[in-house]
């Protein structure tokens, strides 16, 4: 039998979601993957006390719109904002087909979990740096105006 920690197989999946986007494009299984390793690092930052990179986002979002005077969104709109792709990918969710920039949502979780897995004290590997130094999506999120 195996036994394998959190961080462990979150670093496993981060470093396969690198490979994937940067050598074969293939941003759906990236998405999925990075989505796994970013939740996972996520609850453990958050069950130590840490802000998890979903959080930092989802208080940004909030401060952006509320310093841009928008509307305020809502806990659905954040949810669409930053995992509507990743949740669309898992799980069906009443339509056929999504639309959404991949490589750009790629981006995203795969420095959400990055971030994670640093905020865990966690030095970046020799494919994180990789990630680092050849990736330039930087995330990009929406500022809904509604």
């Amino acid at each position: 039998m195996d036994r394998i920690s959190k961080i462990e197989i979150s670093l496993i999946q981060i470093e396969r979601a690198i490979l994937l986007a940067l050598d074969e494009f293939e941003y759906v299984s990236a998405i999925t993957l990075a989505g796994a390793a970013e939740e996972i690092l996520g609850k453990i930052l958050e069950a130590e006390g840490k802000t998890s990179s979903h959080t930092a986002i989802l208080t940004l979002l909030q401060l952006s719109h509320e310093q841009l005077n928008l509307q305020t969104l809502s806990k659905e709109e954040q949810k669409e904002i930053t995992n509507g792709t990743r949740n669309h990918l898992k799980h069906f969710m009443g339509t056929e087909y999504i639309e959404a920039n991949l490589k750009q949502q790629a981006c995203n979780l795969i420095h959400r979990a990055i971030s994670n897995y640093i905020m865990l004290c966690k030095e970046p590997t020799k494919i994180i740096w990789r990630w680092i130094a050849e990736e330039k999506g930087f995330p990009s999120y929406p500022m809904k105006e509604t």
